[in-house]
């Protein structure tokens, strides 16, 4: 799942600044409890704000920043990631409609 996180985030970034070969990068931590040490597995993912690209004469890398992202660019890239995370879970067998699934159809 944090793979498909990633990929999403880094294919948004090389996108909005149309830089297909650009290099960015991330680190991620999963936290496996929360601060009351109850269950609570999820991500810490910091991630470049820009990508690095090499010039082709000089060979020296270049920091593209992304401009300042406004709400609705948030909200259409977290959208994207809730598309590709629950594609990934329900080819898992974990879908929406595992929650709506009466018990009763297991049991014929």
């Amino acid at each position: 799942m944090l793979s498909v996180f990633i990929d999403t985030v880094f294919s948004w970034i090389r996108e909005r600044l149309d830089m297909p070969d650009g290099q960015t990068g991330a680190v991620a931590v999963i936290q496996r409890f929360s601060s009351s040490l109850a269950l609570n597995p999820h991500f810490h993912v910091l991630v470049l704000d820009g990508l690095y690209q090499r010039d082709q004469d000089s060979g020296e890398l270049h920091f593209h920043c992304l401009p300042r992202l406004d709400t609705e660019e948030v909200k259409q890239l977290v959208a994207q990631v809730a598309v590709k995370v629950e594609r990934w879970l329900a080819r898992r067998g974990y879908g929406y409609e595992d929650q709506d699934r009466d018990d009763s159809e297991d049991r014929m």
